[in-house]
């Protein structure tokens, strides 16, 4: 009979590997306490699953057994060192595939017609006005992120995506809750464009506070913002465009959040003094299209490396600690009943485009530190990865910029993004040590004398703090390499 797999001579996990094992080979095998979904549970059971493969007790059912050249090809994997490799650039053309027009679909705020603008403006109108202990009020939603206490966001952990999707979720369905708006959809604002004219006309201009937030954000008090122009510009300058790409394409989920959560974190600022901190940030409607725009990234993300469903999308998890993904109480996504695992099913949602000019052919990603089993090169225009290791964040009220100094020069920024009261959050109490990534040309380095700055984004006066009062942090630095 002839063999219907191919040979793979150099397979790799994410490329090849994973696709080997069907969804009821996965359950069979939980049960027995080994995990076909992750990388990891594969590695850890490579020898045995050979062994089963090759006998033919494993799987169990006859149509389901592997042939020849598939029992080869995971040999060949393990004689290999399991390299992990990248996704297929074939899923390129499958992302490609995903860009609709249908009604159903978010769609880029850029392509909405005068009527749908009207009738977006009705909805956010109808729930701005709502008393603000109605539960789909814009007040009773936007507090959600954090001021009013308790606060309950979560950033810079692996829930920040699972956490964000549900409450985009959440929004649009107040929005829905408007007569005449049942089938609305909140568009995304892709940021690495000029935000357009409409944001900035009532009633997505700003929210007015119905009653105080905090003793600091007092009922009266109106949102406020950057200019446009000025938002686009602060945007190129975080190059905000090349971290949503580190983001995309990278490999697995660890790396996809640590770069979007980058780019995130240096968006928010960008946008001005309400966004610049999470106290307030979802009281300015550009929040929402913001985040929807961040949203499609994760989806668009999953789709590209075939991580859509909850089995899928654990095997571009790395260690084997996922208590964040499926134990109580370390899954929760608070005030929402939903749990980490309940937000990662992809596939019923759509966008109106994915971000396909952000994407690489190939799915690399210019890293630090990679697996000793992959081939890798040096780049000719060298980067450096700078890493401010161990800020002591509750020390900083608010979000701050760590900037590398050449000669007394910002060369590189990052912002973080975080309260003015930190301690008032359990996630950033959780965490209260955290390492800021920056990265830098050499060129524009060598032979200078470096220095890092730690700047308060909501000071008017003594923006810089010394970093003895921030826990005297360590600095590493990493020449990139690119893998093959």
């Amino acid at each position: 009979m002839a063999d219907n797999n191919q040979l793979i001579e150099h397979p790799t996990f994410l490329q090849h590997i994973r696709f080997f094992f069907e969804p009821i080979d996965i359950e069979h095998m939980r049960a027995r306490g080994i995990d076909l979904a992750t990388y990891e549970g594969v590695k850890k059971n490579a020898t045995s699953i050979y062994s089963q493969t090759k006998s033919g007790s494993m799987p169990p059912e006859p149509e389901g057994r592997w042939s020849a050249n598939r029992v080869k090809t995971f040999k060949n994997w393990i004689v290999d060192q399991y390299p992990v490799g990248v996704a297929s650039p074939k899923a390129l053309k499958a992302l490609a595939g995903l860009a609709t027009h249908d009604p159903a679909a978010r769609r880029n705020v850029d392509s909405l017609s005068a009527a749908e603008i009207e009738r977006l403006a009705l909805a956010f109108r109808t729930i701005m006005e709502r008393d603000p202990a109605h539960p789909q009020s814009y007040f009773a939603l936007a507090d959600i992120h954090w001021f009013p206490a308790p606060v309950n966001c979560l950033h810079h952990e692996e829930r920040y995506n699972p956490w964000h999707r549900i409450f985009i979720d959440r929004f649009e369905e107040a929005l829905q809750s408007v007569p005449g708006c049942e089938d609305i959809k909140l568009p995304y604002w892709d940021v690495v464009k000029v935000p357009p004219s409409w944001l900035f006309q009532p009633p997505f201009d700003g929210y007015t506070l119905q009653r105080d937030a905090a003793s600091q954000y007092q009922a009266g008090m109106k949102t406020e913002r950057f200019s446009a122009q000025e938002i686009h510009e602060s945007m190129k300058a975080y190059k905000v465009a090349d971290l949503i790409k580190d983001a995309l394409n990278a490999p697995k989920f660890a790396s996809f959040t640590a770069s979007i959560e980058q780019a995130h974190d240096n968006g928010h600022p960008s946008c001005g003094p309400a966004m610049s901190t999470p106290d307030i940030a979802a009281f300015d409607p550009i929040f929402w299209f913001f985040h929807c725009n961040w949203e499609r990234m994760w989806w668009s993300w999953q789709h590209r490396h075939n991580a859509v469903t909850l089995e899928t999308f654990r095997q571009t998890l790395e260690g084997s600690d996922l208590d964040w993904l499926d134990t109580a109480p370390f899954n929760e996504l608070l005030p929402f009943a939903e749990t980490a695992s309940d937000a990662i099913d992809a596939t019923n949602y759509a966008y109106e485009e994915p971000p396909l000019p952000l994407f690489s052919a190939m799915a690399r990603v210019e890293s630090g530190s990679i697996s000793a089993d992959q081939a890798f090169r040096v780049l000719r225009r060298s980067q450096l990865s700078v890493r401010v290791k161990d800020i002591q964040r509750l020390a900083i009220p608010g979000t701050f910029n760590v900037h590398l100094m050449a000669d007394g020069k910002s060369v590189a920024r990052q912002a973080f993004f975080q309260g003015t009261e930190p301690g008032r959050c359990p996630s950033c109490v959780r965490r209260k040590a955290v390492s800021v990534d920056l990265r830098v040309n050499r060129s524009a380095i060598a032979g200078k004398t470096l220095s890092v700055g730690i700047e308060v984004l909501t000071r008017v006066k003594d923006r810089w703090i010394p970093l003895t009062d921030v826990g005297s942090p360590t600095i590493n630095i990493r020449e990139l390499l690119a893998a093959e």
